[in-house]
């Protein structure tokens, strides 16, 4: 017999955030490890914010600046 799950069957998963708190919770975390994005970084995570591109274009967006 297996473990009983940790959320009981009958409640609802939560639904995954936005791309507005994924950035938010994204900021609030490397601001307790005492980091600052960049100002590019800034207006990268605020145009994924915005969904005005995804995560794969802001990868892109990131490597292509800190390559050069």
């Amino acid at each position: 017999m297996g473990y009983p799950p940790l959320v009981p069957l009958t409640e609802k998963p939560l639904a995954p955030p936005t791309c507005a708190e994924a950035v938010a919770i994204v900021l609030g975390s490397v601001r307790a490890e005492g980091v600052e994005p960049s100002e590019f970084g800034h207006s990268v995570l605020s145009a994924l914010a915005r969904e005005e591109i995804d995560a794969d274009e802001a990868c892109a967006r990131l490597r292509a600046h800190y390559r050069r």
